[in-house]
């Protein structure tokens, strides 16, 4: 079976499956817990919490829709620099207000109150700059600095706000009759519009550019004006009702109106998707241009706007994962955004991430030299044992384990193997280092390590001696406790069976290190498979080891040019083995290379030769660490 996968680099590389195949949109509605179906805003906090504004409130969605005090309109949703969650919300009597989520509930802060503050309706309203949150309002300038809303020039009104690249923020006034620059202080009026091409428009959406101009969408047409020059400009777009304006990374101007979607080309206008209202207009990270309109959801690719969805679409978001979610008047829909390999960041504690394990209960636990971390699906929380920064030898200890009983067991330095239960981290000694670890069918654990194997029966370590020679590298790194007894060690002495107290070599080379390796499993059909240095090995009905694939020829020098591949079944039960050098899948005849296979790379995954930071989160996501 192929497995479609396409990854995202960073500390830990996240694989989705492909975003233009024929993967179905998820469809959430009121029925599912949304406040109401119009969805007006979403916006992903930097603490990865996901908000949903809509028609009758606002939503935090982590899986399931939770419910908020708020019952008007919002139709914004702010982050301050500081981390608080901030809404623009219009009430039934449009009523403009502005509300913080303490952590616990919304409230809208005495300050506005108490100063008949009304907040500006466009949507440029705010700028974040110089580690404080401004806001455009009625009678004055507002800032916020996490803790004290400010009231600035509260002679001085503002109908919207930007921020130039030189830093000064921008508005227009009507008491100035012009365009008014802030310097910190005040408020200077730098164009007066009385008799100028913008006198008596209604300016709906503004836009700074990345060269400082300051692009005005109006009841009229498009404007431009030039801080440097003091002057309007007509920019020739015609008498339309201009409701927004985007600027794309590589500088192209798109101009959405009620005639439809303009961009600048050579200093001429280009029309697409006529006869649609445009409300919003995104790129994601991968530069993928994206449009939402009256009447669907459009992809920019090729220089034709592909159609994804015929509904009406209200904003759009790309989450740091990957997902897509879409806001319409009917409901949310959501979707994995993936195509062929996309390379993007994603933030993790830690400059070595090397070992991945999703829970039973749904928790992805993981090893870093930050320490010993878990992710709830919202954030990460890190339960100590930081490592030394970026050691040499830190991949080889970084195996993560679950038993029955739902315990997490670490691999680990020093002489001793973790375990974490209940809340509580556990050092175990053993006597020597580890790496593999297994639980038999009675429920004894066991662990591989220098001088291992060690079984543990819930009281007492026992080293089981004789793996390899007395005068050689016997470190043993992975291992598996059969139901029949038998205990699988394989290691820097080759393939080694414990039965009955004895010990037979049973895959012998001539080259001690080339089938040296770390993973054992066990597939649907019973067949044991395991991954080694010199390649991937099944054991037949006579008890022998056949060689299924080769994957010699570089790699760790310690293992003879092994990759060490570490082996593992989806979520939909495809047998895989991941490498230092990317991903292998079976189809149950024969081992393939996956495209990302060459993108992976020994570069990428330099300081993960055993691969134990692979994982699957949700089914059909996969994560790697690097």
């Amino acid at each position: 079976m192929k497995l479609p996968l396409s990854v995202l680099i960073a500390s830990l590389l996240l694989i989705f499956p492909p975003l233009y195949s024929q993967q179905k949109w998820r469809h959430l509605t009121t029925e599912d817990g949304l406040s109401d179906n119009k969805i007006l805003t979403i916006y992903q906090a930097e603490n990865s919490h996901i908000w949903i504004g809509t028609d009758k409130g606002v939503n935090r969605y982590n899986g399931i829709f939770e419910e908020s005090s708020l019952s008007g309109s919002v139709n914004s949703i702010l982050e301050s620099p500081s981390g608080q969650i901030i809404a623009r919300e219009v009430s039934v009597n449009n009523a403009v207000s502005i509300n913080l989520f303490d952590g616990l509930e919304w409230d809208e802060p005495d300050f506005f109150a108490d100063n008949d503050i009304t907040v500006a309706e466009i949507p440029q309203f705010f700028v974040v700059s110089g580690g404080k949150f401004w806001l455009s309002a009625w009678y004055g300038l507002v800032s916020f600095d996490g803790v004290e809303w400010k009231l600035s020039e509260t002679d001085v009104d503002t109908d919207w706000l930007v921020q130039t690249p030189d830093g000064r923020l921008w508005s227009e006034s009507w008491q100035q009759d012009g365009i008014i620059s802030f310097n910190g202080q005040k408020w200077n009026l730098e164009f007066n519009t009385d008799n100028s091409l913008i006198d008596g428009v209604i300016t709906n959406t503004v836009l700074a550019t990345s060269n400082g101009m300051i692009l005005l969408g109006t009841d009229e047409g498009l404007f431009q004006y030039d801080p440097i020059l003091n002057i309007i400009t007509d920019l020739k777009l015609g008498k339309v009702n201009v409701g927004l304006i985007y600027e794309s990374t590589e500088q192209s101007l798109w101009v959405g109106t009620n005639k439809g979607l303009f961009r600048l080309d050579n200093g001429k206008w280009q029309g697409s998707i006529t006869n649609q209202i445009i409300n919003t207009i995104q790129q994601t990270d991968q530069g993928q241009l994206w449009v939402g309109t009256s009447d669907g959801l459009y992809r920019f690719q090729n220089g034709e706007w592909i159609s994804e969805l015929d509904i009406a679409v209200n904003c759009f978001t790309e989450l740091s994962d990957g997902t897509f979610l879409v806001g319409g008047n009917d409901g949310l829909r959501m979707k994995s955004l993936a195509d062929e390999t996309v390379a993007m960041k994603t933030l993790l504690p830690g400059k070595l991430t090397a070992g991945l394990f999703l829970a039973s209960n749904g928790t992805l636990w993981c090893r870093s030299t930050a320490g010993i971390l878990s992710y709830n699906g919202l954030e990460w929380t890190n339960h100590g044992y930081q490592e030394p920064n970026s050691p040499s030898y830190f991949w080889e200890f970084t195996n993560i384990y679950e038993d029955r009983d739902g315990t997490i067991w670490f691999s680990n330095t020093g002489g001793s193997v973790l375990n974490y239960k209940d809340g509580t981290l556990e050092s175990h000694s053993v006597g020597g280092w580890t790496y593999g670890i297994a639980e038999s069918s009675d429920g004894r654990i066991g662990v591989s390590g220098r001088t291992g194997p060690y079984i543990y029966d819930g009281d007492v370590w026992t080293t089981l001696t004789g793996y390899g020679t007395a005068q050689d590298d016997n470190r043993n790194f992975g291992l598996y406790l059969d139901e029949d007894g038998l205990i699988w060690v394989n290691g820097n002495q080759g393939m080694w069976l414990y039965e009955d107290g004895n010990w037979t070599k049973t895959l012998d080379s001539s080259s001690k290190p080339i089938d040296s390796g770390t993973s054992f499993l066990r597939d649907p059909d019973g067949t044991l498979w395991a991954g080694a240095g010199a390649g991937i090995y099944r054991l037949n009905t006579e008890k022998k080891w056949e060689k299924s694939v080769n994957v010699s020829g570089g790699g760790y020098q310690a293992t003879g040019g092994g990759f060490l591949p570490n082996l593992h079944l989806t979520m939909d039960g495809t047998l895989i083995a991941i490498s230092r050098n990317g991903l292998l899948i079976y189809d149950g005849k024969q081992w393939s290379k996956h495209p990302s296979y060459s993108l992976v790379g020994s570069d990428v995954l330099c300081n993960d030769h055993f691969a134990h930071g692979f994982v699957e989160y949700p089914q059909g996501v996969f994560w790697l660490a690097t």
